[in-house]
């Protein structure tokens, strides 16, 4: 699981991989434990705790959410 500051950077690194890898990444907005500011994950894994929001959907890097 990847981890980045900016929405952007997010997107862009989980549109790579899901083309480089032809699979799903979700991309999920959630909060760091360390600073309490907004963080994105980039995770294989659609699982979504309640703290968090499922912001993207990439297959095979096109966005289909």
């Amino acid at each position: 699981m990847d981890k980045e500051n900016e929405l952007s950077a997010a997107l862009d690194k989980a549109k790579k991989q899901s083309k480089n890898d032809c699979s799903y990444l979700f991309v999920i907005k959630s909060l760091d434990p360390d600073t309490d500011e907004d963080v994105y994950y980039i995770d294989d894994n659609g699982l979504i705790r309640t703290w968090e929001e499922l912001i993207a959907i990439f297959e095979n890097g096109i966005r289909t959410q």
